[in-house]
């Protein structure tokens, strides 16, 4: 009979944990995207999971960005819509995952959808992946 309330309460606890992952996750990639949003491309960079790095040095994360929001202008405001976690995406190793979907204004793109992955690193979650549509 005491091993019933003592799971029930690890149970409960599931969710919270859950959550706490979701919200460090957006944690760091609002961090990885207000750089970005402010032109700080190395710090950016920085912030980002060894996966990127290996792939991009600062300069060709630069140019990635500018391809893919150029023309946008300045961010007016972005909200969280979606967070989901994956163990293997496409291109990528299995891992811990979550990729978060951003509704976001711009001055010169009134909708747009922002994908940015973290991917958790040595229990530390940092961006390995952005998208723009």
């Amino acid at each position: 009979m005491r091993i019933f309330p003592l799971f029930l309460v690890l149970l409960l606890c599931l969710p919270v944990h859950a959550d706490m992952d979701v919200e460090h996750a957006e944690a760091a990639a609002l961090a990885w995207i207000e750089a970005i949003d402010r032109g700080d491309i190395l710090e950016a960079w920085h912030l980002s999971s060894p996966l990127m790095q290996e792939i991009a040095s600062p300069d060709a994360l630069a140019k990635a960005i500018q391809a893919a929001r150029g023309g946008m202008g300045s961010v007016i405001d972005r909200k969280l819509v979606d967070a989901r976690r994956e163990t293997s995406l496409p291109g990528a190793p299995d891992g811990e995952y979550i990729v978060l979907s951003f509704h976001a204004r711009f001055e010169n793109k009134q909708q747009a959808v922002e994908t940015v992955t973290p991917r958790r690193e040595n229990g530390t979650w940092k961006v390995s992946g952005y998208f723009i549509r």
